[in-house]
């Protein structure tokens, strides 16, 4: 479980995540939704440490986490094979007791033949397909998604949904950032909608709901709540 109480970040005297409270459950299957520059990845990075808080409190009951960046937070000084041993060596993990899960990764993620290849000399893509391989092969019990299916194609979406497929299956828990809302529907338990750093809808989400009809609903709702507003004032 983790548990952020009252989770303020500003930076420049510019908030960007303003009073966030939030769980974290185990077998969470969390899709996180808002405009550009809602806070989104800020989120993400402030719950995983990589940015600290302003203020409040996040609590964890274990730091388990695999995360998989959006491509700008991703490290591209490297090569693949030489990050893979980087992670490998920050989770004292020894390459040899992964090398058959490596050899069957690669293969399935088509990644032979860029595995040498400087990481800032492929694709967007491709990128993320090596950090696909990462996270599965540096098994953790929470996952963090920034965007992982943006610029993938229609293949390697598939291989992705069958990943987090069967990540659900082990009783993973999953909390994902994505603009793509037919991917988020076919697995998320539970939506949010960020706003201007503010949590506006924190929710179950079952099967056959729509996220495009939750948004029009809270837009309705924020216009009637303006002109309301006005009428007061006015």
């Amino acid at each position: 479980m983790i548990k952020l109480i009252n989770v303020q970040k500003k930076v420049k005297n510019k908030i960007i995540l303003n009073n966030i409270n939030l769980e974290v459950n185990k077998n969470d299957i969390i899709g996180i939704v808002g405009e550009n520059g809602s806070g989104k990845s800020t989120l993400l990075k402030t719950i995983l440490g990589l940015k600290q808080a302003t203020k409040g409190e996040i609590i964890y009951n274990e730091k388990s986490f695999s995360y998989f960046p959006d491509v700008n937070n991703m490290i591209t000084s490297l090569i693949p094979l030489d990050l893979i041993s980087h992670y490998c060596y920050i989770n004292n993990i020894k390459f040899k007791e992964i090398k058959k899960r490596y050899d069957f990764l690669i293969n399935e993620l088509n990644l032979n033949s860029l595995i040498k290849t400087n990481m800032k000399n492929l694709s967007t893509g491709e990128k993320k397909r090596i950090y696909m391989l990462i996270i599965l092969l540096i098994k953790k019990s929470t996952f963090f998604f920034d965007e992982p299916t943006d610029n993938l194609d229609k293949e390697y979406n598939k291989i992705f949904d069958s990943i987090l497929e069967d990540l659900i299956l082990k009783d993973s828990t999953i909390v994902v950032v994505s603009h793509s809302y037919d991917f988020l529907e076919k697995f998320i338990n539970k939506l949010i909608v960020l706003n201007e750093g503010k949590i506006i809808y924190n929710d179950k989400f079952n099967k056959g709901d729509n996220i495009k009809n939750i948004l029009l609903n809270l837009k309705n709702k924020s216009i009637e709540v303006n002109q309301q507003s006005s009428l007061v004032n006015w």
